[in-house]
C-alpha cells in the first residue's frame, strides 16, 4: 500500500534562500556529531513508554511532517519508492514491525539519495508563523521515532527544535533572531534556525529511538535561546536532517512525544 505526502516548499537559513508559501524551515548548512547512542529500543522496552502520537504518515494527525531537498541543487538527488516518483513527493509504504505488538503494523517513509550540497533534506513540521501559535511540550519527556537503514555505512538522523527565539516569528516586535535572505545573510550569532539537536546513529533493523529535550543543545552560528538550549515551552518547528554532502538511505515510521 502506499500514500503519497506532499513536498512543502520551504525557505532556508543559509546564505541562499528559497522563499515558499508555507513558511521557512532551518538549514542542515553544520554537520553535527552524534551523540553515544545509548541502546535502542526494542519492542517489549518501547511498550513501557508512555506514548502520545504525534505523526504516523498514514492519516492526518496533530503534526505533518513534510519531506523536503533542494530542488536547485544541481548534483542533489532523493530515490523514492516506488521507482520513478516524483521527488517532490515521498511514497509511503506498509511495514510489520514487531509482529505481535502494538509496534507491528504501520505505514512508514523510505528516502535514499545524496549529493546534496547546499544543505541535507529533512523531514519537518512548522507549528505556525505566529509567536502565538507556538506549542508547550513541558509534559513530555521527548521526541521518539521509528527508523532504520539498509545501508551498509552509518547513517544518522538529527532531531532540531526551534523556539520563538530561533524561528523568524511573524511579530517584529517579538522576534529575536535574524531572517536571511537571497541577499542578505545576517551577522554571526543572529540568524534564525539555531535550534536545539542531537542525533541517532541508525541501526539496519527497526528499532524505536528516542531523544530526551533534555539533550538538545543550540550551536553557536545564529542566535541562541538563553542557556543555549530550546524553550520547550515555547516550541514553533521540529525537524530531521539527513545528511548533507554524504549519502542517505533512511526508513521513519511513527513520530510521537513521549514521558518517562
Amino acid at each position: 500500500m502506499a500514500r503519497l505526502v506532499q513536498c512543502a516548499v520551504r525557505c532556508w537559513a543559509a546564505a541562499v534562500c528559497l522563499v515558499g508559501a508555507s513558511g521557512c524551515t532551518p538549514a542542515s548548512t553544520l554537520e553535527t556529531e552524534p551523540k553515544p547512542d545509548p541502546a535502542p529500543h526494542t519492542c517489549d522496552t518501547g511498550a513501557n513508554l508512555t506514548v502520545t502520537p504525534l505523526f504516523d504518515f498514514g492519516q492526518p494527525s496533530q503534526a505533518q511532517f513534510h519531506y523536503y531537498a533542494n530542488p536547485n541543487d544541481p548534483t542533489g538527488h532523493t530515490d523514492v519508492e516506488p521507482p520513478g516518483s516524483n521527488p517532490d513527493t515521498s511514497a509511503l509504504i506498509e511495514v510489520d514491525r514487531c509482529p505481535g505488538t502494538r509496534w507491528a503494523t504501520a505505514f512508514a517513509i523510505h528516502l535514499v539519495g545524496g549529493d546534496y550540497t547546499s544543505y541535507g533534506p529533512n523531514l519537518s513540521w512548522q507549528v505556525g508563523q505566529s509567536a502565538s501559535t507556538a506549542i508547550d511540550l513541558s509534559a513530555y519527556s521527548g521526541i521518539g521515532f521509528w527508523a532504520k537503514t539498509d545501508a551498509a555505512t552509518p547513517q544518522t538522523l538529527t532531531l532540531v527544535v526551534e523556539d520563538t527565539d530561533t524561528f523568524p516569528v511573524e511579530e517584529d516586535a517579538l522576534r529575536r533572531c535574524t531572517p536571511s535572505s537571497d541577499t542578505f545573510t545576517p551577522p554571526a550569532g543572529t540568524s534564525c534556525y539555531d535550534g536545539g539537536r542531537s542525533s541517532r546513529n541508525l541501526s539496519q533493523d527497526w528499532h524505536l529511538y528516542t531523544i530526551d529535550f533534555s539533550e538538545l543543545v543550540e550551536q553557536t552560528w545564529g542566535h541562541q535561546s538563553p542557556g543555549g538550549v530550546p524553550d520547550i515551552h515555547h516550541v514553533m518547528s521540529m525537524e530531521f536532517n539527513l545528511p548533507v554532502l554524504d549519502s542517505f538511505d533512511v526508513w521513519m515510521g511513527q513520530i510521537f512525544y513521549f514521558k518517562r
